[in-house]
């Protein structure tokens, strides 16, 4: 087996989670934290990016109101 370098497999975690953990061929710890950091991010990040959304489409929203009430007076 050749010599693994653990500089190599902290940045392939880094990257993707995981993947460090296949470089040392530690397959099912590969799979946990690759799950793991799937699930996170469907549950966290991507609700966020519609979180976002909202409020970018409430403030342009807002912001012509007021534009409008302004033009009024």
């Amino acid at each position: 087996m050749r010599n693994k370098k653990m500089w190599i497999a902290g940045l392939l975690s880094l990257f993707i989670p995981g993947a460090g953990q296949v470089y040392v061929k530690k397959y099912l710890w590969a799979a946990v934290f690759f799950v793991l950091y799937v699930s996170l991010l469907v549950t966290v990040y991507v609700p966020s990016i519609f979180v976002a959304a909202i409020a970018v489409v409430h403030a342009v929203q807002t912001a012509g109101r007021q534009e409008a009430e302004n033009m009024d007076k």
